[in-house]
């Protein structure tokens, strides 16, 4: 692990509401998912792996992931939630209308710390060589990655808008299942960003953390 940069942060910077957009369903999590239909929310498959991501003060985004689609991008996220490196995790790029970006940082007081990660994995996109034909639209969960195609270790962002600008190019592997998590994907992306440095130049200012990212099944 190393330091990565201290946030200088400002007084004039208003706080913001938070929202809180989860409830107790009851029941178990698998009578819960299976009343979504596939269609633009909803299990397409009941074998694939749903996992729960808990955002302090915002609520859960719940997301199933398609190893049919893009099987090295889930294993690699799977093992990453497995070892549960993305607690206390907090989203570092935010861009309204866009994406939300996380599974990278965290926040050691107000310095801004990254986390040793595995291997980088082969890039599952199609200007990469690979079949993958998921769509990068509302919900959508594909991963982050530098210039090289095959760069991706842990970062992943959650689309807030329809970016087809991505399809191709960026290994999406996983999409939201309900109306919820959509609500707290839009909440986190409405919230206010500062400038820090180059590399974080739309940092969520109060900061957004990740709880936890479970799998439900």
């Amino acid at each position: 692990m190393k330091k990565i940069v201290c946030l200088i942060l400002l007084a004039c910077i208003l706080l913001l509401p938070v929202v809180g957009c989860a409830q107790d369903k009851g029941g178990s999590v698998d009578a819960y998912l299976s009343g979504f239909t596939a269609g633009r929310y909803g299990v397409t498959d009941p074998s694939n792996p749903i996992v729960e991501f808990t955002f302090e003060d915002y609520g859960t985004v719940r997301v199933e992931l398609y190893p049919s689609i893009a099987p090295k991008s889930v294993a690699n996220f799977l093992r990453y939630v497995d070892d549960k490196f993305y607690d206390g995790t907090i989203m570092h790029r935010v861009i309204e209308g866009f994406m939300i970006q996380g599974g990278g940082y965290y926040l050691d007081g107000y310095t801004i710390m990254d986390k040793a990660t595995y291997p980088a994995i082969e890039g599952e996109f199609s200007s990469n060589g690979f079949a993958n034909d998921l769509k990068h639209t509302l919900g959508v969960l594909s991963m982050a990655r530098a210039n090289d195609p095959n760069s991706a270790t842990s970062q992943w962002f959650i689309c807030s808008a329809t970016a087809s600008h991505l399809d191709g190019n960026y290994a999406a592997f996983g999409k939201i299942v309900d109306q919820e998590s959509a609500q707290v994907v839009l909440a986190v992306s409405q919230v206010q960003t500062v400038y820090v440095s180059a590399s974080f130049a739309n940092f969520p200012y109060p900061p957004v953390t990740l709880t936890s990212v479970r799998r439900l099944k």
